[in-house]
């Protein structure tokens, strides 16, 4: 459950960050900066490193006999 909190405020900050990201004059200035990396980062940490790593640490199901 802790790993779904995670992705979702996550993926709330890269929601944020993007839609920023999405205004011309905005994009302008910022392109090249650290703050497009740091977008990327959080699209990529909460859309697919929290939601795999929670697959691996919780194994859901380990083995088909658990089920």
């Amino acid at each position: 459950m802790l790993f779904c909190i995670g992705f979702l405020f996550q993926f709330l900050i890269a929601g944020l960050t993007g839609i920023m990201l999405a205004s011309s004059p905005f994009d302008w200035q910022l392109s090249g900066s650290y703050f497009v990396v740091a977008h990327f980062h959080y699209v990529i940490v909460g859309g697919i490193c929290l939601p795999s790593s929670e697959r691996f640490i919780t194994g859901i199901p380990k083995s088909p006999d658990e089920c």
